[in-house]
């Protein structure tokens, strides 16, 4: 039988104070929490950007606007995915997802633009790839990807 050390015992005390205040360890070391695909969230004109990507990408479109070149501009636009729906007594749609767009505009010839800011592959999921093909069988829309 071992005795307890009394490195151990307030090693325990710490433990149980934590689970008092209901943190665990990994909250309290590391208080910021890391992204999934490692964007760094920014602020640009009291705006608020999922990646530093996305604001670069809006500023140039901001410029592209006040250039007379596109209009209409618009950001996190998002698109209602539907499904058919036949039971019993209702026949029609049912939403059962959206798929939300970073950027849509419209350019000087009325050609409407949809599109995602994606970094890597890793960030182009089965997910994305799912709602991107949904949107194009149901309105027509091909998302352009913008790196």
């Amino acid at each position: 039988m071992t005795r307890w050390t009394q490195e151990d015992l307030d090693r325990m005390r710490a433990l149980r104070e934590m689970r008092v205040r209901k943190e665990t360890a990994l909250t309290k070391v590391n208080a910021e929490k890391r992204s999934k695909y490692g964007n760094t969230r920014v602020v640009v004109d009291g705006i608020k950007f999922d990646s530093k990507r996305e604001a670069a990408i809006w500023n140039e479109l901001t410029l592209r606007q006040k250039a007379g070149e596109i209009h209409d501009l618009q950001r996190q636009v998002p698109f209602p995915l539907h499904c058919p729906v036949r039971f019993e007594s209702i026949n029609g749609f049912a939403e059962v997802a959206n798929f939300v767009a970073d950027f849509v505009w419209v350019d000087r010839d009325g050609t409407r633009h949809v599109a995602d800011c994606k970094g890597g592959k890793g960030t182009i999921t089965k997910e994305f790839r799912l709602k991107a093909r949904h949107l194009a069988l149901q309105e027509g829309i091909q998302i352009e990807i913008l790196r």
